[in-house]
């Protein structure tokens, strides 16, 4: 199999993330020669966006939480979504709560990233947005460890990309840190120091210095 993705994505480091938990064999191919709306790329995702999962026999699969639902498929253990119900109702809904709410107000932020023509109280509305989705998740992360259940899960693959964005945006726009959420403050100071994590924020911390430096 082979993955359209670029690091500095959240969805692709889902995927990622999702790819290396279950140590299967993905090559990584970054971003599609001619761009997202090339012809070419068009014919193996029409949405022309990131991440796409090629098919050894040529079928492509879009879309981050629908490949992370294949991935499971053809390879259930070790499972993104352990632990009983309720467990497994929560490995799904954060990173839902993280879709809808959260990165929805952070792609909103790109129109008022130079600070010459920024209108800072609609950024200060969507830092609202920002702050309400936190809160959101803060609720249902769980205490420590994990974002769920104690173990690892979709969750976290979709909770740590976010949670870097959060901390991008916040040092783009002069923000504090979410100091008031302390499940959340504990959980990214573990996701630092993981050993699948760790390494996963900091080449999207690479990646992204390369389209927008400092």
């Amino acid at each position: 199999m082979k993955l359209y993705s670029v690091d500095r994505s959240p969805f692709g480091s889902r995927v990622r993330a999702a790819i290396e938990h279950k140590g299967l064999s993905v090559e990584t191919l970054g971003a599609p020669e001619g761009g997202l709306k090339s012809p070419a790329y068009l014919a193996i995702n029409p949405m022309g966006k990131l991440p796409t999962l090629v098919l050894d026999d040529g079928r492509t699969i879009p879309e981050s939480e629908v490949i992370l639902n294949y991935l499971e498929d053809i390879a259930p253990s070790p499972s993104l979504y352990p632990g009983d119900a309720v467990d497994q109702a929560m490995a799904r809904l954060i990173p839902r709560v993280i879709d809808l709410y959260l990165l929805t107000a952070l792609f909103e932020l790109f129109a008022h990233l130079n600070p010459a023509g920024r209108d800072e109280t609609a950024v200060d509305a969507i830092f609202a947005k920002f702050g309400a989705a936190l809160d959101h998740i803060e609720h249902y992360v769980a205490d420590e460890g994990f974002a769920v259940g104690g173990t690892f899960s979709a969750a976290d693959c979709a909770l740590v990309p976010a949670l870097f964005w959060v901390a991008t945006a916040n040092r783009l726009f002069g923000r504090e840190a979410p100091g008031k959420r302390p499940k959340l403050a504990a959980y990214w100071d573990m996701a630092t120091k993981h050993p699948l994590f760790g390494p996963l924020a900091a080449d999207m911390k690479t990646d992204l210095a390369t389209v927008l430096p400092g």
